[in-house]
Protein backbone atom coordinates (compact mmCIF):
# COMPACT_ATOMS: atom_id res chain seq x y z
CA UNK A 1 0.00 0.00 0.00
CA UNK A 2 1.44 3.40 -0.81
CA UNK A 3 1.39 6.21 1.42
CA UNK A 4 1.61 9.73 0.28
CA UNK A 5 3.08 11.20 3.26
CA UNK A 6 6.77 11.93 5.09
CA UNK A 7 7.64 9.72 7.33
CA UNK A 8 10.66 9.87 10.03
CA UNK A 9 12.31 6.58 9.57
CA UNK A 10 14.54 6.39 12.64
CA UNK A 11 17.14 3.63 13.08
CA UNK A 12 17.67 1.75 16.36
CA UNK A 13 21.46 0.09 17.13
CA UNK A 14 22.26 -2.71 15.67
CA UNK A 15 22.33 -5.81 18.73
CA UNK A 16 25.77 -7.41 17.77
CA UNK A 17 27.28 -6.57 20.92
CA UNK A 18 25.30 -5.51 24.28
CA UNK A 19 28.45 -3.47 25.35
CA UNK A 20 28.11 -0.91 22.79
CA UNK A 21 26.30 1.92 23.20
CA UNK A 22 23.56 2.49 20.93
CA UNK A 23 23.73 4.58 17.85
CA UNK A 24 20.57 6.47 16.56
CA UNK A 25 20.36 7.74 13.42
CA UNK A 26 17.25 9.56 12.43
CA UNK A 27 16.51 10.50 8.53
CA UNK A 28 13.22 11.97 6.87
CA UNK A 29 12.29 10.17 3.45
CA UNK A 30 9.24 10.67 1.48
CA UNK A 31 7.33 7.32 0.54
CA UNK A 32 5.94 8.92 -2.54
CA UNK A 33 7.38 6.02 -5.07
CA UNK A 34 8.01 3.01 -3.16
CA UNK A 35 6.10 1.27 -0.27
CA UNK A 36 6.72 0.87 3.33
CA UNK A 37 8.26 -2.25 2.81
CA UNK A 38 10.76 -1.36 0.14
CA UNK A 39 12.31 1.49 1.93
CA UNK A 40 12.88 -0.90 4.42
CA UNK A 41 14.82 -3.51 2.27
CA UNK A 42 16.70 -0.96 0.20
CA UNK A 43 17.67 0.91 3.84
CA UNK A 44 18.33 -2.25 5.75
CA UNK A 45 20.56 -3.56 2.62
CA UNK A 46 22.84 -0.44 3.12
CA UNK A 47 23.47 -0.03 7.21
CA UNK A 48 23.55 -2.62 10.19
CA UNK A 49 20.09 -0.90 11.91
CA UNK A 50 17.02 -2.08 12.28
CA UNK A 51 14.34 0.56 11.65
CA UNK A 52 11.26 1.68 13.42
CA UNK A 53 8.58 3.37 11.37
CA UNK A 54 6.78 6.51 13.65
CA UNK A 55 4.20 8.15 11.40
CA UNK A 56 4.11 12.18 12.21
CA UNK A 57 0.56 12.57 9.98
CA UNK A 58 -1.08 14.01 13.30
CA UNK A 59 -4.01 12.21 13.11
CA UNK A 60 -3.66 10.43 16.34
CA UNK A 61 -1.27 9.63 18.70
CA UNK A 62 0.78 6.55 17.24
CA UNK A 63 1.64 3.52 18.91
CA UNK A 64 4.68 1.65 17.59
CA UNK A 65 6.42 -1.54 18.55
CA UNK A 66 10.71 -1.57 19.12
CA UNK A 67 12.73 -4.63 18.39
CA UNK A 68 15.58 -3.88 21.41
CA UNK A 69 16.66 -6.04 23.95
CA UNK A 70 14.94 -4.99 26.97
CA UNK A 71 17.89 -3.96 29.21
CA UNK A 72 18.56 -1.34 26.71
CA UNK A 73 15.08 -0.26 25.99
CA UNK A 74 14.93 2.72 27.88
CA UNK A 75 18.17 3.65 27.23
CA UNK A 76 17.91 3.55 23.49
CA UNK A 77 14.70 5.49 23.74
CA UNK A 78 15.90 8.34 25.76
CA UNK A 79 18.91 8.90 23.37
CA UNK A 80 16.48 8.53 20.54
CA UNK A 81 13.49 10.47 21.41
CA UNK A 82 16.04 13.87 23.02
CA UNK A 83 17.99 13.51 19.52
CA UNK A 84 14.38 13.56 17.65
CA UNK A 85 12.91 16.09 20.00
CA UNK A 86 9.74 13.55 20.25
CA UNK A 87 8.08 12.68 23.64
CA UNK A 88 7.11 9.14 24.67
CA UNK A 89 5.60 6.81 27.34
CA UNK A 90 5.50 2.89 27.77
CA UNK A 91 3.02 1.28 28.55
CA UNK A 92 2.19 -2.57 28.07
CA UNK A 93 5.84 -2.76 26.34
CA UNK A 94 4.81 -0.25 23.40
CA UNK A 95 5.43 3.28 22.87
CA UNK A 96 3.25 5.72 22.74
CA UNK A 97 4.52 8.83 20.82
CA UNK A 98 3.15 12.73 22.29
CA UNK A 99 1.41 14.47 19.70
CA UNK A 100 2.20 17.76 20.61
CA UNK A 101 5.70 17.07 20.54
CA UNK A 102 5.50 15.67 16.79
CA UNK A 103 3.29 19.33 16.13
CA UNK A 104 6.76 20.75 16.95
CA UNK A 105 8.90 18.94 14.76
CA UNK A 106 6.32 19.51 12.20
CA UNK A 107 6.35 23.25 12.57
CA UNK A 108 10.24 23.36 12.57
CA UNK A 109 10.45 21.72 9.18
CA UNK A 110 7.82 23.09 7.28
CA UNK A 111 5.87 19.46 6.99
CA UNK A 112 2.69 20.10 4.93
CA UNK A 113 0.17 17.36 5.08
CA UNK A 114 -0.63 15.82 1.51
CA UNK A 115 -4.70 15.85 1.29
CA UNK A 116 -4.94 13.49 -1.39
CA UNK A 117 -3.10 10.63 0.60
CA UNK A 118 -4.27 11.67 4.01
CA UNK A 119 -8.13 11.27 2.21
CA UNK A 120 -6.96 7.85 0.81
CA UNK A 121 -5.23 6.69 4.36
CA UNK A 122 -8.10 7.58 6.21
CA UNK A 123 -10.97 4.70 6.63
CA UNK A 124 -13.22 6.46 8.66
CA UNK A 125 -14.13 10.19 7.96
CA UNK A 126 -16.16 13.46 9.80
CA UNK A 127 -17.23 14.51 6.31
CA UNK A 128 -20.32 15.27 4.67
CA UNK A 129 -20.83 15.25 0.65
CA UNK A 130 -22.55 17.94 -0.90
CA UNK A 131 -23.43 17.15 -5.10
CA UNK A 132 -25.14 20.44 -6.35
CA UNK A 133 -26.96 20.23 -9.87
CA UNK A 134 -26.59 23.14 -12.16
CA UNK A 135 -23.66 25.85 -11.53
CA UNK A 136 -25.73 28.68 -11.22
CA UNK A 137 -28.60 27.76 -9.13
CA UNK A 138 -29.15 30.56 -6.65
CA UNK A 139 -31.48 28.66 -4.82
CA UNK A 140 -28.96 26.11 -4.83
CA UNK A 141 -26.17 28.39 -3.29
CA UNK A 142 -28.11 30.05 -1.34
CA UNK A 143 -28.68 26.46 0.87
CA UNK A 144 -24.95 25.56 0.59
CA UNK A 145 -24.15 28.83 2.11
CA UNK A 146 -26.70 28.00 4.97
CA UNK A 147 -25.08 24.41 5.42
CA UNK A 148 -21.39 25.57 5.32
CA UNK A 149 -22.95 28.10 8.18
CA UNK A 150 -24.28 25.02 10.53
CA UNK A 151 -21.11 22.88 10.58
CA UNK A 152 -18.19 25.57 10.84
CA UNK A 153 -18.26 25.09 14.37
CA UNK A 154 -18.74 21.62 14.50
CA UNK A 155 -15.76 18.77 13.64
CA UNK A 156 -17.37 18.35 10.74
CA UNK A 157 -16.06 18.79 7.12
CA UNK A 158 -17.71 19.69 4.38
CA UNK A 159 -17.12 18.43 0.37
CA UNK A 160 -19.33 20.56 -2.47
CA UNK A 161 -19.11 18.84 -6.07
CA UNK A 162 -20.83 21.32 -8.47
CA UNK A 163 -21.97 18.96 -11.62
CA UNK A 164 -23.71 20.36 -14.83
CA UNK A 165 -27.76 20.22 -14.73
CA UNK A 166 -27.41 17.52 -16.93
CA UNK A 167 -25.10 15.18 -15.25
CA UNK A 168 -25.66 12.02 -13.35
CA UNK A 169 -25.47 12.81 -9.77
CA UNK A 170 -25.49 9.33 -8.63
CA UNK A 171 -22.72 8.00 -10.79
CA UNK A 172 -20.76 11.00 -9.23
CA UNK A 173 -21.98 10.21 -5.07
CA UNK A 174 -20.28 6.39 -5.98
CA UNK A 175 -17.59 7.96 -7.00
CA UNK A 176 -17.11 9.93 -4.04
CA UNK A 177 -18.41 7.84 -0.98
CA UNK A 178 -15.14 5.19 -2.57
CA UNK A 179 -13.04 7.96 -2.54
CA UNK A 180 -13.78 10.10 0.45
CA UNK A 181 -15.80 7.82 2.79
CA UNK A 182 -18.36 10.77 3.45
CA UNK A 183 -20.53 10.43 6.49
CA UNK A 184 -23.77 11.40 4.51
CA UNK A 185 -24.75 13.06 0.93
CA UNK A 186 -26.87 15.51 0.08
CA UNK A 187 -28.44 15.95 -3.53
CA UNK A 188 -29.29 19.28 -4.13
CA UNK A 189 -31.75 18.38 -7.17
CA UNK A 190 -31.89 15.10 -8.76
CA UNK A 191 -33.02 12.79 -11.73
CA UNK A 192 -35.10 9.85 -10.14
CA UNK A 193 -33.85 7.63 -13.16
CA UNK A 194 -30.46 7.90 -12.24
CA UNK A 195 -31.63 6.92 -8.79
CA UNK A 196 -33.29 3.67 -10.06
CA UNK A 197 -30.27 2.76 -11.72
CA UNK A 198 -27.63 3.07 -9.71
CA UNK A 199 -28.11 4.41 -6.03
CA UNK A 200 -27.92 0.81 -4.97
CA UNK A 201 -24.24 1.33 -5.07
CA UNK A 202 -24.50 3.94 -2.25
CA UNK A 203 -24.45 2.30 1.13
CA UNK A 204 -24.55 6.22 3.41
CA UNK A 205 -27.57 7.79 4.63
CA UNK A 206 -28.52 10.63 1.98
CA UNK A 207 -30.77 13.79 1.57
CA UNK A 208 -32.49 14.27 -1.91
CA UNK A 209 -33.23 18.34 -1.49
CA UNK A 210 -35.96 19.58 -4.05
CA UNK A 211 -37.34 16.27 -5.39
CA UNK A 212 -39.31 13.73 -3.70
CA UNK A 213 -37.68 10.13 -2.91
CA UNK A 214 -40.88 8.20 -1.14
CA UNK A 215 -41.45 6.52 -4.42
CA UNK A 216 -37.67 5.31 -4.82
CA UNK A 217 -37.58 2.67 -1.77
CA UNK A 218 -34.33 3.15 -0.64
CA UNK A 219 -33.90 2.68 3.19
CA UNK A 220 -31.07 4.94 3.23
CA UNK A 221 -32.62 7.85 1.00
CA UNK A 222 -34.92 11.06 2.57
CA UNK A 223 -35.86 13.68 0.70
CA UNK A 224 -37.21 17.48 1.50
CA UNK A 225 -38.94 18.62 -1.67
CA UNK A 226 -41.34 21.19 -3.14
CA UNK A 227 -44.38 20.24 -5.00
CA UNK A 228 -43.17 21.43 -8.58
CA UNK A 229 -46.37 20.43 -10.40
CA UNK A 230 -48.37 22.30 -8.13
CA UNK A 231 -46.11 25.21 -7.84
CA UNK A 232 -46.04 26.00 -11.37
CA UNK A 233 -49.71 25.46 -11.89
CA UNK A 234 -50.41 28.46 -9.20
CA UNK A 235 -47.58 30.76 -11.23
CA UNK A 236 -49.43 30.11 -14.49
CA UNK A 237 -52.47 30.78 -12.50
CA UNK A 238 -51.49 33.63 -11.31
CA UNK A 239 -50.79 34.97 -15.01
CA UNK A 240 -54.45 33.61 -16.12
CA UNK A 241 -55.60 35.77 -13.19
CA UNK A 242 -54.15 39.07 -14.33
CA UNK A 243 -55.64 38.91 -17.55
CA UNK A 244 -52.92 37.54 -19.27
CA UNK A 245 -54.35 35.22 -22.25
CA UNK A 246 -50.67 34.91 -24.06
CA UNK A 247 -48.23 33.48 -21.98
CA UNK A 248 -45.17 32.50 -23.02
CA UNK A 249 -42.72 29.13 -20.73
CA UNK A 250 -38.87 29.34 -20.68
CA UNK A 251 -37.70 25.98 -18.70
CA UNK A 252 -35.26 23.05 -19.08
CA UNK A 253 -34.77 20.21 -21.34
CA UNK A 254 -37.91 18.00 -20.13
CA UNK A 255 -36.57 15.25 -21.45
CA UNK A 256 -32.80 15.44 -19.42
CA UNK A 257 -34.28 17.28 -16.33
CA UNK A 258 -36.77 15.97 -14.24
CA UNK A 259 -37.58 19.34 -12.46
CA UNK A 260 -38.19 20.64 -15.72
CA UNK A 261 -40.45 18.17 -16.37
CA UNK A 262 -42.86 18.41 -13.17
CA UNK A 263 -42.89 22.19 -13.60
CA UNK A 264 -43.69 21.62 -17.37
CA UNK A 265 -46.66 19.43 -16.49
CA UNK A 266 -48.19 22.18 -13.77
CA UNK A 267 -47.74 24.36 -16.58
CA UNK A 268 -50.22 21.85 -18.84
CA UNK A 269 -52.50 21.74 -15.82
CA UNK A 270 -53.17 25.54 -15.53
CA UNK A 271 -54.19 26.01 -19.42
CA UNK A 272 -56.16 22.74 -19.44
CA UNK A 273 -57.84 24.27 -16.10
CA UNK A 274 -58.07 27.77 -17.92
CA UNK A 275 -59.63 26.22 -20.87
CA UNK A 276 -56.92 27.53 -23.18
CA UNK A 277 -54.64 25.48 -25.51
CA UNK A 278 -50.96 25.04 -24.80
CA UNK A 279 -48.83 24.23 -27.80
CA UNK A 280 -45.27 23.44 -26.86
CA UNK A 281 -43.49 24.24 -29.69
CA UNK A 282 -45.01 27.29 -30.00
CA UNK A 283 -45.44 28.76 -26.64
CA UNK A 284 -41.89 26.12 -24.93
CA UNK A 285 -38.66 27.59 -25.24
CA UNK A 286 -36.11 25.75 -24.10
CA UNK A 287 -32.88 26.90 -21.80
CA UNK A 288 -30.65 26.32 -19.51
CA UNK A 289 -30.52 27.59 -15.98
CA UNK A 290 -28.50 30.11 -16.64
CA UNK A 291 -29.01 33.88 -17.53
CA UNK A 292 -27.25 33.51 -20.51
CA UNK A 293 -29.01 30.82 -22.07
CA UNK A 294 -32.06 32.23 -20.73
CA UNK A 295 -31.68 35.39 -22.63
CA UNK A 296 -30.64 34.18 -25.68
CA UNK A 297 -34.03 31.32 -25.19
CA UNK A 298 -36.17 34.88 -24.51
CA UNK A 299 -34.94 36.45 -27.65
CA UNK A 300 -36.46 33.41 -29.61
CA UNK A 301 -39.47 33.20 -28.25
CA UNK A 302 -40.31 36.73 -28.10
CA UNK A 303 -38.80 36.44 -32.24
CA UNK A 304 -41.82 33.68 -32.60
CA UNK A 305 -44.52 34.81 -30.71
CA UNK A 306 -44.34 38.94 -30.55
CA UNK A 307 -47.40 38.99 -29.42
CA UNK A 308 -47.00 37.26 -25.61
CA UNK A 309 -47.75 39.46 -23.08
CA UNK A 310 -46.35 37.03 -20.26
CA UNK A 311 -43.63 34.87 -19.61
CA UNK A 312 -43.22 32.14 -16.42
CA UNK A 313 -40.12 31.29 -16.00
CA UNK A 314 -39.17 27.90 -14.33
CA UNK A 315 -36.14 29.69 -12.06
CA UNK A 316 -35.35 32.90 -10.86
CA UNK A 317 -32.03 33.20 -12.53
CA UNK A 318 -34.31 32.06 -16.31
CA UNK A 319 -36.04 35.21 -15.29
CA UNK A 320 -33.99 37.43 -15.05
CA UNK A 321 -31.70 36.73 -18.16
CA UNK A 322 -35.06 36.51 -19.88
CA UNK A 323 -36.03 40.58 -18.47
CA UNK A 324 -32.67 41.91 -19.74
CA UNK A 325 -33.65 40.26 -23.08
CA UNK A 326 -36.74 42.03 -23.10
CA UNK A 327 -35.23 45.40 -22.42
CA UNK A 328 -32.66 44.99 -24.62
CA UNK A 329 -35.15 44.43 -27.39
CA UNK A 330 -37.25 47.98 -26.01
CA UNK A 331 -39.90 46.22 -24.31
CA UNK A 332 -41.37 47.07 -21.01
CA UNK A 333 -41.26 44.88 -17.80
CA UNK A 334 -43.78 45.14 -16.69
CA UNK A 335 -45.88 46.90 -18.63
CA UNK A 336 -45.22 44.91 -21.99
CA UNK A 337 -44.70 42.10 -20.74
CA UNK A 338 -44.85 40.46 -17.03
CA UNK A 339 -42.13 37.76 -16.16
CA UNK A 340 -42.71 35.68 -13.21
CA UNK A 341 -40.11 33.10 -11.66
CA UNK A 342 -39.37 30.45 -9.37
CA UNK A 343 -37.72 29.99 -6.29
CA UNK A 344 -38.06 32.75 -4.37
CA UNK A 345 -34.24 33.77 -3.76
CA UNK A 346 -32.52 36.55 -2.22
CA UNK A 347 -31.46 38.29 -5.89
CA UNK A 348 -34.97 38.07 -7.19
CA UNK A 349 -36.31 40.34 -3.70
CA UNK A 350 -33.93 43.14 -4.88
CA UNK A 351 -33.90 42.57 -8.55
CA UNK A 352 -35.92 45.82 -10.22
CA UNK A 353 -38.57 45.32 -11.20
CA UNK A 354 -38.95 42.82 -8.52
CA UNK A 355 -39.66 39.63 -9.26
CA UNK A 356 -43.38 38.24 -8.16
Amino acid sequence: MKIGLLLLLVGILHLKSENIYPQVVSLSLSIEKATIEQALDQIEKNSEYKFLIIDNSLETNKIVSVKCQEEKLTEVLNKLFHETNIGYEIIDKQIILSKKKIEKVVAAYNFVPNNNAKHLKQSNSKSIGVLVKGIQNMLFASIVEEIQCMIENTDYTLIVSYLDEDADEVEQAVLLCRERKPLGLLFLGGNPEYFKKEFAQVDVPCVLVTNLADQMDFPNLSSVATDDIAAAKCAVDALFDAGHTKIGILGGDIEKSYTSHQRFIGCQQSFLEHDMVFVPEKSYEKARFSYDSAYRAMKRLIARCPDITAVFAMSDVMAIGAIRALRDLEYRVPEDVSVIGFDGTALAEYYNPKLA
